[in-house]
Formats: C-alpha cells, sequence, structure tokens
C-alpha cells in the first residue's frame, strides 16, 4: 500500500518543540543528529522539514502500528535520499513555501515532490534552461507555468531512484518511457505535486488525512 498526505504548515509551528517531540519518538543518537540537521536550516525550512517528519511518523504509527519506532533509525543514501534502517517501509518527503508532501509504502520505493507556485518567468526560465531538454524549455517560455509542474516529476523520479537530482534533470526528459514506474500528478491546493511508484502498484495510492482536518478535499488527481 501506498499513502500520499499533503498539508500546510500550522500556524505557530514550534522548531524547538517539534525537535523535542521527535527525539522522543525515536531513540537514539543517529535520529537525533538527523533531527538537529533538519532543525539547523533556515527558519521556514527547518519548520517544514520537522514538521514532514511529525506526519511521516504519525502516518506510520496509524497505518503500521506493528512497527515499533524506538527499533528505527533513519539513514541518508549516497545522494542524501533518507530511508528507514531496520524497517521494511519505505518513505519520501517534500517540502515548499509552506507546504509539506509525505509518501509512505509498505510497496517499494517511492518519490514525491512539492512545489511551490511561486516563481517568476525570468527566473523559471533561467532555471529551464540550465535543466531542460529543448522540448521543455520551450514548453517553459510558452508557459512559465509548466516549470513547476515538470520540475515536479524529475524531482519526484530522482528521489525515487535515489540519484543525484541535478545530474538526473539534466539526463531526463518528461517525454521519457520508464518501464517500471509511474507518474502520479495531482493538486495540493495549486501547488503541484508528484508522485512516482513502481508501475506494479499503480492502482492502490490513497489520500489520508490524519489530522481530520479534511485536507485531502484539496487533492485533484490529474487526468
Amino acid at each position: 500500500m501506498i499513502y500520499l498526505y499533503c498539508s500546510a504548515l500550522p500556524i505557530n509551528f514550534s522548531v524547538e518543540e517539534a525537535a523535542r517531540s521527535l527525539k522522543q519518538k525515536l531513540s537514539g543518537s543517529e535520529n537525533s543528529e538527523f533531527i538537529d540537521k533538519i532543525a539547523s536550516r533556515i527558519p521556514s525550512a527547518a519548520a517544514e522539514g520537522l514538521y514532514a517528519l511529525e506526519i511521516l511518523l504519525k502516518m506510520v504509527e496509524a497505518k503500521f502500528p506493528d512497527v515499533n519506532l524506538k527499533k528505527v533509525t533513519i539513514k541518508r543514501g549516497e545522494n542524501g535520499k533518507p530511508y528507514f534502517k531496520g524497517c521494511r517501509l519505505c518513505f519520501n518527503l517534500s517540502h515548499s513555501g509552506g507546504a509539506v508532501a509525505c509518501a509512505l509504502s509498505d510497496s517499494g520505493d517511492v518519490g514525491v515532490d512539492i512545489e511551490a507556485a511561486e516563481i517568476t518567468p525570468e527566473k523559471a526560465k533561467k532555471l529551464a534552461k540550465r535543466f531542460f531538454d529543448k522540448d521543455e524549455v520551450a514548453a517553459v517560455n510558452r508557459s512559465p507555468n509548466e516549470f513547476a509542474r515538470i520540475w515536479t516529476r524529475k524531482e519526484a523520479l530522482a528521489k525515487h531512484f535515489g540519484a543525484n537530482l541535478a545530474d538526473f534533470a539534466k539526463k531526463t526528459s518528461e517525454n521519457d518511457e520508464f518501464a517500471e514506474i509511474s507518474f502520479h500528478n495531482f493538486k495540493y491546493c495549486n501547488y503541484p505535486v508528484t508522485l512516482c511508484t513502481k508501475r506494479n502498484f499503480d492502482k492502490v495510492i490513497l489520500l489520508v488525512d490524519l489530522a481530520k482536518q479534511k485536507n485531502t478535499k484539496n487533492f485533484k488527481k490529474n487526468s
């Protein structure tokens, strides 16, 4: 099963309180170090990162109660992708512009990306020229809003494979076909979200709302 949850950062979210609470759920020096590194980022990124981790652990507790979080260690792969050691579950996190996305799976690797639609046309075109192929650049030149949609696809794919994002973005195109990969496109409010999964699990994505705030009504799966 694959679970996807998106949410806006709560008002008055406390980085200090979140870090303290997370350390109580996850034991061990490696987990504490992982949490401290997130907390040391610039304030907005620290808050979003810790909130995403909070949601992830709540999802594990709610959907996989047999997993003992005290025995789980969060580590990072060669290119920085976090993963659980001592647990069968796979996950991926993303945050941007005050929103977070969390994907949790017991069906293989996942990659997710959410992007705030807050980028100037000039910056979108500049980044597209640096990382996109000619067809993608042309799409962004016609409509700068296409940048976020294309970028979330590239980033979700790179995160699925645990690849270096900058290199991977240059080497892939949205015209590429991946025999074992499926892409699932959503909208959370006005933010594009792309979830990348193994193709075999194309039909088992659930949108959940652990906080009972009906956030899932904001999802609109693209056709």
